[in-house]
């Protein structure tokens, strides 16, 4: 087994990368024509090993190929390289999507809930402000009252029936006013208390919604949207255009680079191989390295007479 090297790393990485972007490619591509998916798996499929090729071949090749071949390949590639980041896009905001569609849900749901508790809370100052008129009203009521037991008393004393008559008369009346703002006051209370449970209905139901909120996992994005106050859809648009620009493109430089190593390479090896003329007279050697070399010497005379003998 040969050595490792580095451009064995770099090529490896070049198609991990490259097959991961085909593969988010891929399944964004199929969401994009659902009606064809496995058509549209099968043509983004080959489209991919298609441009890897292209690559290979326009870097190995591009003087032999056909100047017309040549400049279709480029354009080719380039545009396989737009689609496909495309294909990562669409994956990627369709993954956000799922998460943004819960997000949107449970701060709807936690709009509404914020939005009824201010209604009830301001029903309860309503009502509270009208028991504190009430009770207002029932002190004038009964000191008015107050004032009509004495006229009656004045009245009693003075037997004078007309404003005996006229006093029972504003006591009665009295009575009933006094009777019924009672009433609202206790009605308003009960009411009070009716609403007061609704509303911690609501805060148990806002807290729920508030804990649901915190398993969507958008936790980070919501840190970088308070950093930069800036939406979380902002956000996400501008973490899948970095995503986009990075993830094919450098797959396709990486393999581009992979090649150029690759043959500088083969180069510096075949450079250092022992060249043996014809005829040349090969002196033993009397120690180890001039032995290696040697037979280095031997292996390459062995192979030159062999190319010679059965020549294709």
């Amino acid at each position: 087994m040969g050595k490792i090297k580095f451009y064995h790393i770099s090529g490896i990485t070049a198609l991990i990368i490259a097959a991961c972007s085909a593969i988010f490619s891929v399944y964004g591509l199929s969401t994009l024509f659902a009606g064809s998916k496995f058509a549209v798996i099968i043509m983004a499929s080959a489209l991919e090993l298609g441009k890897i090729l292209s690559v290979s071949m326009i870097y190995n090749y591009a003087k032999k190929l056909p100047k017309l071949i040549r400049k279709y390949l480029t354009t080719a590639v380039i545009v396989l390289m737009i689609i496909t980041s495309i294909g990562v896009g669409g994956y990627l905001t369709n993954a956000y999507q799922q998460s943004s569609d819960a997000v949107n849900t449970t701060t709807t749901a936690q709009n509404y809930n914020t939005d009824q508790q201010n209604l009830i809370l301001d029903e309860i100052n309503n009502l509270k402000q009208q028991i504190a008129d009430d009770v207002a009203r029932k002190d004038t009521l009964n000191k008015q009252r107050d004032a009509q037991e004495t006229r009656l008393n004045q009245a009693q004393t003075a037997l004078n029936r007309r404003m005996q008559t006229e006093a029972r008369n504003d006591i009665k009346l009295s009575d009933d006013e006094i009777k019924n703002v009672g009433q609202r006051i206790s009605d308003n209370y009960k009411t009070i208390a009716e609403k007061n449970a609704e509303l911690k209905t609501l805060k148990g139901e806002s807290f729920k919604i508030r804990e649901d909120d915190r398993k969507i996992d958008v936790g980070p994005l919501r840190y970088l949207s308070k950093i930069f106050k800036q939406s979380m859809d902002s956000i996400v648009i501008i973490l899948i255009l970095i995503l986009v620009l990075v993830f094919d493109p450098l797959a396709i430089v990486l393999w581009f680079s992979t090649n150029a190593i690759a043959k500088a390479e083969k180069g510096k090896e075949d450079r250092k191989k022992p060249k043996i003329k014809d005829g040349e007279v090969i002196q033993l050697p009397n120690t180890v390295e001039g032995f290696k070399d040697y037979m280095r010497r031997m292996f390459a005379l062995f192979k030159s007479q062999k190319n010679k003998d059965n020549p294709k």
